[in-house]
């Protein structure tokens, strides 16, 4: 009497252990395959801004999160750079903001437009700037607040809502980032630092502004964040 194991041996053959694992092995490779090219694709998403040396997104993220959570979302955040690796996601600081505007109004002028231009709807960015007065003086905080450096001298600490020149502002702007306090006139809305304010990058149907006196607790589904990647670790 033939075993069942030699009998389904004898009609069909002996099975092939390296078939099945060479079977799981291709499906392994196509997996890290296709999860390589998602990976690679996702930069497409972002604008290289060389001046800036960083990677700047195409779209707006976390609508209506305000600057804490957006900081603690952004934290688990990753962007794979090709022949560079992960590079964690971020808020744009204000000398980056500045640096990438000057880019996109040549290079990327519907980039410079949807931050810039006068027009529905309201468009609230957030920025990695965190206003504080000490007895020593007021201070801009930037990485989560976790650096802290004090206040320019040059810079404007005046509301100018009658505006100031935002080509004078991006071309010429104080070591932080900031316009500076002979600045020359505009229509771009400015609101200088306030105490345990925050910055934000604003356009919609009245005006473009740069507010230093945000809430960093509030939330909009107006405001979001254009999030950076920088090409060094």
């Amino acid at each position: 009497m033939i075993k069942r194991k030699n009998f389904y041996e004898t009609i069909f053959g002996k099975p092939d252990a390296n078939l099945a694992e060479q079977e799981q092995n291709k499906v392994i490779k196509q997996a890290v395959k296709e999860a390589k090219r998602k990976q690679e694709s996702e930069i497409e998403n972002f604008i290289y801004v060389p001046e800036a040396n960083l990677y700047f997104a195409r779209e707006r993220t976390h609508l209506g999160e305000s600057w804490e959570n957006t900081h603690k979302l952004l934290e688990k955040e990753r962007l794979y750079i090709p022949n560079v690796g992960q590079r964690n996601l971020r808020m744009p600081t204000l000398p980056e903001i500045v640096k990438s505007l000057n880019y996109f109004k040549t290079n990327e002028p519907e980039m410079f437009e949807e931050l810039t231009a006068v027009r529905d709807p309201w468009r609230v960015n957030h920025i990695d700037a965190y206003f504080e007065k000490r007895q020593n003086g007021f201070y801009v905080l930037t990485q989560n607040k976790t650096k802290a450096e004090k206040l320019d001298e040059d810079t404007l600490t005046k509301d100018r809502t009658l505006g100031i020149s935002l080509d004078s502002w991006i071309s010429n702007p104080t070591s932080q980032g900031l316009p500076k306090s002979d600045i020359s006139d505009g229509d771009f809305y400015y609101w200088a630092p306030r105490d345990k304010g925050v910055a934000r990058l604003g356009a919609g149907s009245d005006w473009a502004c740069l507010d230093c006196g945000g809430n960093p607790d509030y939330g909009d589904s107006n405001l979001g964040v254009f999030a950076v990647a920088p090409h060094e670790s």
